[in-house]
């Protein structure tokens, strides 16, 4: 029973090593600043700092997530349920959509040729109801 309880052990290392060895991060931005429209009728500057200021693009075979602080401990928006969608993907541009369930709509455009992102945000989320737009550098 020992042999079989090393080789199922040993199997799920080596799944899960591979697994994350598949993951390769194309852009790690930081520092969002912008300005948002909130629904009390005015615009403010705003920003994202520290870990909700990260964003990372990362590919697993042919797909997408993007997370918010580093991974693998970082909240993204695959593990909160929701999609990241390629939309455009040309001349080391690429866009993409991505949405939760609980009323976050994103759009992110990342340009690998000037190391920077623009988010266009949109948020549902009470109690803070605003669209944004922001930039940030990447690395």
């Amino acid at each position: 029973m020992k042999p079989l309880k090393f080789i199922i052990s040993a199997s799920i290392i080596f799944f899960l090593s591979c697994a994350m060895g598949f993951s390769q991060t194309i852009a790690d931005c930081s520092n969002l600043v912008g300005k948002a429209y909130y629904q009390s009728g005015e615009w403010k500057e705003d920003s994202f700092s520290g870990n909700r200021g990260i964003r990372i693009l990362q590919k697993n075979g042919d797909d997408f997530d993007i997370f918010y602080g580093q991974p693998p401990g970082g909240k993204s928006v695959r593990k909160f349920g929701g999609n990241v969608i390629p939309l455009v993907t040309q001349n080391n541009v690429l866009q993409f959509l991505a949405a939760d369930p609980a009323g976050l709509l994103e759009l992110y455009l990342f340009d690998l040729n000037t190391k920077t992102m623009t988010l266009s945000q949109q948020s549902r989320m009470s109690p803070i109801i605003k669209t944004g737009t922001y930039v940030a550098k990447c690395k």
